[in-house]
């Protein structure tokens, strides 16, 4: 049994006693009113160990010796209520997943970035590495003081940049993302497999449609990598914009560059050497989407291949989603959407960008949810015309051997039902 203690702080003075007979005594006492406020483990030299709980009801409260139900008491862990805002501790039925993912959090502590493990790691092959560096970085420089329209939002992220090599001569050419069509990305793939390499760098925000002031909305930006040639993501970064602001300062003077830049530094070194990191912080009760979306992008998911659609152009895969596709602008219409996952809560998250065609944009939607019965969140992918047309139906979201570092601990964790992972550490 792991020996725990999360009563620091916390008074146990002046309650009333009581011991806890079955699991059905103390499930009486929660559908009476009380909630449990901590649980302690005691240890005394030759009077054996105690399990206690710490149960409130309005003025009242309670230390429940629960030895007589160790077991239930075990998987009593402390996990966000959304309706209530604050932290709960509730029953679990897996434990073993939630300790785990605690040990990998000690791991991978937001604060030194630099520890962090990567998802995954590849480097460009090329002699030029530091000339496309430099032509990277340029080009986001040159970028540096242009807005995207009336907004005042960095051009960077209604651009790609892609950079072709043949013949060890490097060209970098702009396109952008809402002039683009679906007929000219097709365009650069099969041009692609004529060069020696060929790598595209977009920048991309997602948000929630503005509403009132009061109404919590936040704003995920990322980068990706993408390797047109051989049609696979180089490197995937993505961050809460929320969750940023609080370890750095963001000048809002610079329409979000600096968080590209920052992105940018984290993705690839002069060498090229390119790492994509599991988006952190992992306790924020909002976001615990963000490591589906990093998975879906890096792993190599096909597309269906029942599907039926006769205009194959139009069958992107989601790296290109992320690389192509162009967000809604924030004031008319969501580019994401988040319902929260728990164990009585089957929420979804959804991401939407737009694509062009030579006379319309359709639009594209990345989704995850988990459904009652099924352990494992499942993706779908579709884009809408006159109807929904499927590109990826309900299929389980497993992160097989992506890993390179974490692959024994990772894959069975982030696509496991939310409620089994932490959301506060201990």
């Amino acid at each position: 049994m792991r020996e725990e203690n999360n009563s620091n702080n916390i008074d146990w003075s002046d309650s009333e006693e009581t011991i806890i007979t079955s699991i059905d005594h103390i499930n009486k006492l929660i559908n009476e009113g009380y909630e449990i406020k901590a649980k302690r483990f005691e240890y005394k030299h030759n009077l054996g160990s105690r399990c206690t709980l710490l149960m409130t009801k309005e003025n009242k409260r309670i230390i429940a010796d629960a030895n007589r139900i160790i077991e239930y008491w075990a998987n009593i862990v402390e996990l966000y209520n959304f309706e209530k805002n604050t932290p709960m501790f509730v029953w679990v039925p897996d434990t073993t997943v939630y300790w785990k993912f605690e040990e990998a959090l000690l791991m991978l502590p937001s604060s030194n970035p630099n520890i962090q493990m990567p998802l995954k790691n590849r480097r460009i092959i090329t002699s030029k590495s530091t000339e496309i560096y430099n032509s990277l970085l340029n080009w986001m420089n040159n970028e540096r003081f242009r807005t995207y329209g009336i907004t005042k939002i960095s051009e960077i992220f209604s651009l790609i940049c892609i950079i072709e090599e043949k013949n060890k001569i490097i060209t970098r050419k702009t396109f952008g993302k809402e002039r683009i069509t679906l007929q000219q990305i097709n365009l650069l793939k099969s041009t692609a497999k004529n060069l020696d390499s060929n790598t595209a760098l977009s920048f991309f925000l997602l948000s929630k449609k503005l509403g009132p002031p009061d109404q919590f909305g936040d704003l995920l930006i990322g980068l990706i990598l993408y390797d047109l040639k051989n049609e696979e993501t180089i490197a995937f970064n993505i961050q809460s914009l929320t969750s940023l602001i609080q370890i750095r300062d963001v000048d809002k003077r610079q329409g979000l560059y600096d968080v590209g830049l920052c992105l940018f530094n984290r993705s690839l070194n002069k060498e090229l050497v390119c790492n994509s990191y599991l988006p952190l912080p992992l306790d924020s009760p909002w976001y615990t989407a963000l490591p589906w979306l990093s998975y879906s992008a890096l792993l190599p998911i096909k597309l269906d291949s029942n599907n039926k659609e006769q205009n194959l152009i139009r069958n992107i895969s989601i790296p290109e989603f992320f690389t192509f596709g162009h967000s809604t602008d924030a004031r008319y219409g969501n580019s994401f959407d988040f319902s929260y996952f728990s164990s009585d809560h089957a929420g979804r998250t959804v991401c939407i960008l737009n694509l062009n065609e030579e006379t319309k944009t359709l639009k594209y939607v990345l989704r995850f949810d988990q459904s009652q019965g099924e352990p494992l969140v499942h993706i779908d992918f579709a884009y809408h015309d006159t109807k929904e047309f499927n590109l990826i139906s309900h299929r389980p979201l497993v992160a097989g051997n992506i890993l390179e570092k974490q692959k024994n601990l990772y894959p069975s964790l982030l696509c496991r039902k939310w409620y089994l992972l932490p959301l506060r550490r201990p």
